[in-house]
């Protein structure tokens, strides 16, 4: 006598939804973290090549930290990759790596260690990683009370660096684009950077110490950030600290 296959009923089949839609909900949180991590550890990866490349420019010329654009000029023209840009002084910050294309980066202009994986930045930058300002004036402009104008604005060398382990170099700005310090803002998230003596970190806020609120200052000069970012502003540019 032949068989009849029973088919599932509708209450099984909700049944399967509900519990494949359960499944889904906790895969999701758990993939979206493994994610997450493998990108902070290539960041990290790429803050670290970075780092050790502006080392290397350092040695060979003099000790001096990158210095890339013309505080006397309205913009400086920067060249690499066979191509130019235009870019204002404190701009620098997101346009570093464009003149160090050609000696540093072989000629690529857009380099995977300049990009973290799957980052959104600002469309006008060259790089993901953000060059801090502290390294491009003189320690007394990043002080409130010693400020006076372009005339502190200068390269930094290695050899003032005071805090090597704890002085930011660069920092992922495409995770952590809104540590900018705004009225009433809170941050939640810790800061990935590479410190100048090429080590890096992902620093919790809460050990980070807060940047000098004036920011770059931009006096004529076209500023990135009119308020401080955190491992940007450091106070006292290369003579301070960014991690507690």
């Amino acid at each position: 006598m032949a068989r009849h296959r029973q088919a599932f009923t509708l209450i099984e089949l909700l049944v399967v939804i509900a519990i494949i839609a359960v499944l889904i909900a906790i895969v999701l949180p758990v993939l979206g973290a493994a994610r997450d991590q493998a990108r902070n550890a290539v960041s990290l990866s790429n803050l670290r090549s970075n780092a050790q490349i502006i080392q290397t420019y350092a040695a060979d010329w003099s000790d001096a930290h990158p210095f890339l654009t013309d505080p006397q000029q309205t913009r400086t023209t920067l060249r690499g990759g066979g191509v130019e840009i235009n870019s204002f002084y404190w701009h620098i910050s997101a346009h570093w790596p464009h003149p160090l294309t050609d000696d540093y980066y072989g000629g690529q202009i857009n380099h995977t260690a300049l990009h973290r994986p799957g980052a959104e930045f600002f469309a006008t930058s060259t790089t993901s990683y953000f060059y801090s300002a502290a390294m491009i004036a003189d320690p007394r402009y990043w002080n409130a009370d010693t400020r006076t104008g372009p005339e502190q604005l200068r390269a930094t060398r290695t050899s003032e660096v005071v805090f090597p382990s704890s002085k930011a170099l660069l920092v992922d700005f495409s995770e952590a684009g809104h540590t900018m310090v705004l009225p009433g803002q809170s941050l939640d998230r810790p800061i990935t950077m590479a410190l100048a003596d090429a080590s890096v970190r992902r620093v919790p806020i809460e050990r980070n110490l807060p940047p000098l609120p004036l920011g770059d200052g931009g006096i004529g000069l076209q500023s990135l950030f009119p308020f401080g970012a955190y491992a940007m502003h450091t106070v006292d540019g290369v003579r301070g600290r960014d991690i507690r």
